[in-house]
């Protein structure tokens, strides 16, 4: 009974370290996105080209716009990305810095302080080359290319600055469940599922335990 207890202990103690790990192991993280899925081409961008995109939300701490494209392969031609308000007031401006190829591409922009609803996002393209972006086809109304409606939504996303740990970036997951699309959703109530899960593993270990210390 006891060698069962002491498994137990032994594979709970594991299970925290290597949260421990993955919680303290530093990365970039999304600030936000659309939710688009990358699973069709939904324009081409050439050199003087531009596709804007309507309705986008940019996150607080948003600091790099991300495109999902294909370039079959060659060098993606440079892209500059301007995000204006729902007054048509330009507030962000960035462009790639280095060169890319297919997978996701990201123009950083000066970090926002605030989350912004209702943005227009345009992307140009300002050299030789082509790239096709990557969304979903079969929407209508987001879209317009070189000022002309266009079928289909991009996948747009935005990067939070540097790398940072799961640990540090917890407080704003659960700011972010403000942006929920509910009303009863907040920021306590992340805080109250974690409490709610934690509790639930805990009282199961104890649940385990207390069975093999039970006489048979």
């Amino acid at each position: 009974m006891r060698a069962r207890a002491l498994v137990v202990a032994a594979l709970v103690a594991v299970l925290l370290v290597v949260a421990a790990a993955r919680l303290l192991r530093t990365e970039q993280h999304y600030a936000g996105s659309n939710s688009v899925g990358p699973k069709q081409a939904v324009a081409t961008l050439r050199a003087g080209d531009r596709v804007c995109q309507v309705g986008e939300l940019v996150p607080r701490d948003a600091a790099t716009v991300e495109l999902a494209v294909t370039t079959g392969g060659e060098p993606g031609p440079p892209l500059e990305a301007t995000l204006r308000d729902e007054r048509g007031r330009t507030f962000a401006r960035g462009s790639t810095r280095k060169p890319y190829g297919d997978g996701f591409v990201g123009m950083p922009i000066p970090v926002q302080r605030q989350t912004r609803t209702g943005v227009e996002a345009c992307f140009e393209s300002t050299g030789a080359g082509a790239a096709q972006l990557l969304g979903l086809a079969n929407a209508q109304g987001r879209l317009e290319l070189d000022g002309k409606p266009q079928a289909g939504v991009l996948r747009v996303a935005f990067r939070r600055p540097g790398r940072e740990s799961w640990l540090a970036f917890t407080p704003t997951i659960a700011d972010r469940f403000d942006v929920a699309k509910t009303r009863l959703a907040g920021n306590w109530t992340f805080w109250a599922v974690m409490v709610l899960v934690l509790g639930i593993a805990g009282l199961g270990i104890r649940e385990t335990l207390r069975d093999e210390e039970a006489p048979a």
